[in-house]
């Protein structure tokens, strides 16, 4: 009977180690190909609505979305092409939808 409560709270002990080591975020949904560039248009729209972009880059399809590891952890950028004006921009967002940046730049 005393090896059967020793087992018993070694166990319970283990469930509560294990309960009390987990942390938020293993819930999250990650990105992929598809919703990374659903998330990159989401957010262009916002920015364009508060002017820190311009419209035009609303009118262009997405050039390519790929995953790249930038400062040691895995992010989403998706890039979008004005050949007319020789310009990309590029958004990044982390695996999980949040938005990290964007740039632009001549091509």
């Amino acid at each position: 009977m005393k090896q059967f409560l020793q087992t018993i709270t070694f166990f319970l002990t283990l469930s509560l180690a294990a309960a009390t080591l987990a942390h938020e975020g293993h819930d999250e949904v990650q990105l992929d190909l598809a919703t990374a560039v659903e998330a990159a248009g989401t957010k262009m729209q916002e920015l364009i609505m508060q002017g820190q972009l311009d419209a035009k880059w609303a009118m262009r399809p997405a050039a390519g979305a790929q995953l790249a590891r930038i400062e040691g952890r895995q992010n989403w950028i998706v890039s979008y092409l004005d050949a007319d004006e020789r310009t990309r921009l590029e958004m990044v967002f982390t695996t999980t939808g949040e938005f990290v940046s964007m740039a632009q730049s001549r091509v």
